[in-house]
């Protein structure tokens, strides 16, 4: 009698990843972007695309802080959220949750509305840009090793390891040592005046926020 030798197809892996698993995809493609970038930019000095180092609201937090430090007097001169907003072309509500966020975090100090207007809480040298980010940025407990598939700090290091710590400590020393007086000595002493959003660059721009023309 013979024998069959068909054998029975492979079981194929469901497609639902679990929540851990589904963390663990996220934060491997969000390191390795941000290795990528600064790979190329150490290469090459530009990136082909935004190489933003925090989030959209943090960045427009800076751009807010940045405002108020170019016109510091020890307080006395005050922004409204409008102003801030139109001189940094940002978004007008988003700038005013902003500002209140930065405000119960005593970073700011001044109040919304008609004849109100804001001011930094201190002089500018005092203030650091990891001061802001802290505000919206929210650090990755996880000790999951994106490119190992096992624990950081559990067995060998990965390929990668020496090159994302090194990454990591620039990132943080460059927040914790960069204060919001360089925007202050940039409109007062220098004269420096940011260029206006509809301005056209004769030749393209290989630098941190204008990687690309303006379309």
């Amino acid at each position: 009698m013979a024998v069959s030798t068909l054998k029975s197809p492979p079981q194929r892996r469901s497609l639902r990843y679990t929540d851990l698993e589904i963390a663990n995809i996220a934060e491997m493609f969000t390191l390795f972007s941000v290795f990528m970038l600064a790979f190329w930019n150490s290469q090459f000095g530009t990136s082909t695309e935004d190489p933003s180092m925090y989030g959209k609201q943090t960045e427009r937090a800076i751009g807010a802080m940045s405002r108020l430090a170019e016109v510091w007097d020890d307080g006395k001169t005050r922004l409204s959220a409008v102003e801030i907003a139109d001189d940094r072309a940002l978004p007008r509500p988003m700038v005013a949750k902003i500002l209140t966020t930065l405000s119960q975090a005593n970073l700011v100090v001044g109040s919304p509305g008609p004849g109100g207007g804001y001011a930094l809480s201190r002089p500018p040298i005092e203030i650091c840009f990891q001061e802001v980010y802290d505000l919206f940025e929210r650090e990755d407990p996880s000790h999951m090793c994106p490119f190992g598939g096992g624990v950081c700090g559990v067995g060998d290091c990965c390929a990668m390891h020496d090159r994302l710590v090194a990454m990591r400590e620039s990132i943080r020393a460059f927040m914790s040592e960069t204060t919001f007086e360089i925007f202050r000595v940039a409109w007062q002493v220098d004269g420096i005046r940011p260029t206006k959003p509809d301005v056209m660059p004769v030749l393209p721009r290989e630098t941190f926020r204008a990687a690309k023309m303006r379309a």
